[in-house]
């Protein structure tokens, strides 16, 4: 993509749309000034409510649990100042797909702080 940006002269923007949520910039001016020391992330929903009938998400390259967590995870680095760093993950697979349905990761800010997500589709459903 970014070959086709340069070769045509256009400039090209790619992010996930959360990190662009209106709240993203005044929280992160806010935590400039702070020493953060750990975060916890978690994301419980219920994937047949908000996900009824899409099988690609269990198939190959489809995400699974990922899907709505990338924003999750977009934002936590916008507001952090930096990338993230992998050190272990737990993924609960279902028998009967090729993506995760749950996933616990830890992680490592940039500058050191402890990130810890719990990314969960098996709740609900949610009454309302």
């Amino acid at each position: 993509m970014r070959e086709i940006a340069c070769t045509r002269g256009c400039t090209l923007f790619a992010s996930w749309h959360s990190r662009a949520a209106g709240a993203v910039e005044p929280a992160r001016a806010w935590l400039a000034s702070k020493r953060i020391l750990s975060v916890e992330v978690r994301w419980k929903e219920d994937v047949r409510r908000w996900h009824p009938g899409q099988q690609w998400i269990w198939k190959p390259g489809g995400l699974g649990v990922f899907d709505p967590d990338i924003n999750a995870l977009s934002i936590v680095t916008r507001i952090l100042l930096g990338e993230l760093a992998l050190r272990a993950a737990t993924l609960v697979v279902p028998a009967d797909a090729a993506t995760p349905i749950a996933a616990e990761l830890d992680c490592i800010g940039a500058a050191g702080a402890a990130v810890r997500t719990y990314f969960d589709w098996r709740h609900g459903p949610v009454e309302e």
